[in-house]
């Protein structure tokens, strides 16, 4: 498996949750250019990062320490990819991980959103109760 597919935790798909964030906007040449608070929205959360979507026209190369919003809190994240959708050019993906523990805070917060997933025992035929990915 290659670094880029690696994850250290199993990332769990959420509702499609409206944040805001402090990334550029980015210039005609496609360089970055001053830094603005965009909409964007969260689409799948893990216990160490989550998966953001956000409008093409903005940009947060990767390496980037961006700022999130979320509902009454804030916190800090690193961009660790970036990848346009197949389909959806005027969107590009962002994978993050949260690097303050107010970030963290948020992501617990996102995880309450999370789709339970239907899971069985080695058998296939036992249904394993969902359990909560929270801490």
């Amino acid at each position: 498996m290659s670094d880029r597919n690696r994850r250290l935790a199993q990332r769990h798909e959420v509702q499609t949750t409206p944040i805001r964030w402090r990334v550029a906007k980015r210039r005609r040449n496609g360089a970055a250019g001053r830094v603005v608070t965009a909409d964007a929205a969260v689409v799948e959360v893990s216990s160490v990062g989550a998966g953001i979507v956000c409008p093409r026209e903005y940009i947060a190369p990767v390496g980037t320490l961006a700022e999130i919003f979320y509902r009454d809190m804030r916190g800090f994240v690193l961009v660790r990819r970036a990848e346009p959708i197949p389909g959806a050019d005027h969107l590009v993906r962002y994978g993050v991980e949260y690097v303050t523990t107010s970030a963290n805070t948020i992501g617990v917060a996102l995880h309450e959103l999370a789709e339970p997933e239907v899971q069985v025992d080695a058998t296939g035929r036992t249904p394993i109760a969902w359990q909560s990915p929270r801490p």
